[in-house]
């Protein structure tokens, strides 16, 4: 093969796996759903790396992360100051419907029944404006509870985020 066939083929390479890899990556709001499905496999008992290496998310410093093209998903385990798992998706352009609706879907269908009480309230999150979204499941011991809160104005990573706690300590 000549030189500049080997240039060619190579060129056509590079240019068709970028799109191959789009093709096969999840959706920004398939791993907001995973990171949900991750928190709620903490609130069950599993270790955090555990769950990260189960559900595709790798450890940076405190939280788990799994970035897309489209952005990022970050899963913060508890903490001292949080009794949730939080799953923070930030992206340049985001839909934050779009995101809500993968959510609702997942936990509202069975086995997780979480009753479709939805309140959307105007409030801040910190200094940033945002709508949240409550669900609400019960066993008849325990009350679980996911609050999906839409950021409106954010400007530390990309653009606009959605943050989403899952109550770990039923208490």
């Amino acid at each position: 093969m000549r030189p500049d066939s080997l240039a060619v083929l190579f060129a056509a390479v590079i240019a068709i796996a970028p799109a191959a890899m789009a093709e096969d990556a999840p959706s920004l709001e398939q791993v907001a759903t995973d990171g949900v499905r991750m928190c709620m496999s903490m609130a069950e008992g599993r270790v955090p790396t555990e769950a990260a290496t189960i559900f595709g998310f790798t450890p940076a410093a405190a939280l788990f992360q799994h970035e897309t093209a489209a952005g990022k998903v970050e899963v913060l385990p508890p903490d001292a100051t949080r009794r949730s798992c939080r799953v923070q998706v930030s992206a340049l352009t985001l839909d934050p419907g779009t995101v809500l609706d993968a959510v609702a879907a997942f936990i509202t269908a069975s086995p997780h029944n979480f009753a479709p009480l939805q309140s959307r309230i105007a409030e801040a999150v910190g200094s940033y404006p945002a709508r949240v979204s409550i669900w609400a499941s019960t066993d008849g011991t325990a009350l679980g509870m996911v609050s999906l809160y839409e950021i409106l104005g954010n400007d530390y990573y990309l653009g606009p985020k959605v943050m989403i706690d899952y109550l770990i300590d039923r208490r």
